[in-house]
């Protein structure tokens, strides 16, 4: 967003609702709501006696120009994220390719809200609900559902004929609320308590009213799902995900889980994604349809217009509604010389291995200097890092026969001594002893272990180019765009030549 930490703090507030604020509810007791809310409002809302947040109720489903869906305020961006890659995985898939600049008319938006409903209607279900607020009442407040057949000859009509309310401020409330009527609440909660057996918060939830990942997967798939790991929360057996849209996700939740997220997410039917920063959802998407056999397989060469002439790369779109990074539609080229991660394996392994002494056990810090002088080029930076000493209390799974050793470092001459140093034993065991600190320069004995500095080692500086490939992915993950360290989760080793050359105009997810 650029600017400093204070304002970007007062942007953040100012495009959100902050705890407790509500439509319809001032003056009002409190645990009273003024309208009589249906019977779902409890599992939608994590404050049942609130009215709508009014990031929520201001929210509309209308494009603004081409593909642009802009996002208000904080709080509704996993749905509207989801809608749009909707919107744009119908076009794809009926046409073959999106324009940037046409926007989706009341025809084509209808259809695409027939694909999100339909997948929602329960193996027992017959109809589809579509949720309006009640003629007369104050925005936001009491509904009224029509119910219409669940097959896409007699519903689109009326969809169509439902669209304007969902183009208003509230829309998005409508879309939940049809949602979570169509499936049933019971529906519902056995989705969301499929793998741990309770059903944990509300579909929207935190004091910032978010959308949980139950309530995108609902938008997604129709089935309120919490778990988007390749894997069972509990058994870890390996588990599948629906086609649904043919719309998949890359997610940061996949590096700190340690577990890739399932197959169909991270390869789906169309090259649409939605992209998870961690708090918040936007959207990744190719023009051409053709574009997944080039992106899945990039010997075969590219998709249509979705290719870079002369490269083996791809041109990917991204949107990003909520301000202040947004509302910003950014071109991003994208290398992948290693091509696409491939399914995640049949089984969960561990894969921690001890470390061999010699070898980077951790990357400490990026040189302060370096940041200071080149802020955000930390291609450009010098790392310290700290070698791997033999340590008999770390344990880790046995390496395989055939696993590449990891590269080896010599100690290198000590630390200048002019220059503060950091002990190396005392490193590997500052979780237990909580010495974080460096050593004064011109020491030869750590002052906290007391080895000498021969016998204890010290860390190292090192420049980006002179890491081993698996480190410099990691500091790259630690100090570079956020949507890099996102596309790498798909894409190992990607790189992009604008996101390189000006990481400060990175799109923020």
């Amino acid at each position: 967003a650029g600017g400093d930490l204070e304002t970007a703090v007062a942007l953040f507030f100012a495009s959100s609702d902050g705890p407790g604020s509500g439509v319809g509810v001032a003056g009002e007791a409190a645990g009273a709501l003024p309208f009589q809310a249906p019977g779902y409002y409890g599992l939608v809302w994590q404050d049942p006696t609130g009215g709508v947040p009014v990031a929520w109720a201001e929210q509309s489903l209308a494009f603004s120009s081409g593909l642009e869906l802009p996002q208000l305020k904080n709080g509704p961006c996993g749905v509207l994220a989801a809608f749009q890659s909707a919107v744009i995985a119908r076009v794809l898939s009926t046409r073959g390719s999106v324009s940037l600049e046409e926007s989706p008319g009341h025809d084509l938006l209808s259809e695409a809200l027939a694909d999100v409903l339909l997948q929602a209607v329960p193996t027992d279900g017959a109809v589809v609900r579509l949720v309006s607020w009640e003629t007369g009442a104050p925005p936001c407040t009491s509904v009224q559902e029509s119910e219409v057949p669940a097959n896409r000859e007699a519903m689109v009509p009326e969809v169509f004929a439902w669209l304007p309310a969902l183009l208003a401020p509230g829309g998005v409330v409508l879309l939940v609320y049809s949602l979570v009527a169509t499936r049933g609440v019971h529906a519902v909660q056995r989705d969301m308590a499929t793998e741990t057996g309770m059903v944990e918060g509300t579909l929207i939830t935190g004091p910032m009213n978010l959308c949980s990942m139950e309530l995108v997967s609902l938008v997604l798939i129709g089935e309120a799902r919490g778990n988007v790991s390749a894997y069972h929360q509990v058994t870890r057996a390996k588990t599948s995900w629906p086609r649904g849209l043919g719309v998949g996700m890359l997610s940061l939740t996949e590096k700190d889980m340690g577990q890739p997220l399932a197959d169909t997410l991270k390869s789906p039917a169309l090259p649409v994604w939605l992209l998870h920063g961690g708090d918040h959802f936007t959207t990744l998407f190719a023009t051409e349809a053709g574009t997944s056999a080039a992106i899945e397989h990039p010997h075969l060469g590219g998709g249509g217009g979705g290719a870079l002439d002369g490269q083996s790369g791809t041109v990917l779109y991204h949107w990003n509604g909520l301000p202040p990074a947004g509302p910003r539609m950014a071109r991003i080229e994208l290398e992948t010389p290693r091509g696409a991660c491939g399914p995640a394996p049949e089984v969960l392994r561990e894969t921690f291995y001890k470390p061999i002494p010699g070898e980077i056990d951790d990357v400490v810090q990026a040189h302060p200097g370096d940041k200071h002088d080149r802020p955000n080029r930390w291609t450009s930076w010098r790392f310290e890092v700290v070698l791997a000493v033999e340590d008999p209390d770390v344990e880790g799974a046995e390496r395989p026969a055939d696993a590449p050793l990891p590269p080896i470092f010599e100690q290198g001459p000590p630390p200048a001594p002019d220059q503060p140093w950091r002990c190396s034993k005392c490193y590997a065991t500052r979780f237990k002893t909580f010495n974080f600190g460096m050593n004064e320069p011109g020491t030869k004995t750590c002052a906290a272990c007391g080895t000498a500095q021969t016998s204890s080692g010290w860390s190292l500086w090192m420049h980006y180019d002179d890491l081993p490939g698996t480190w410099q992915a990691r500091v790259t993950n630690r100090h570079g765009p956020k949507i890099l360290a996102l596309l790498r989760t798909k894409w190992p080793g990607a790189t992009s030549p604008g996101l390189l050359l000006d990481p400060d105009a990175a799109p923020t997810v």
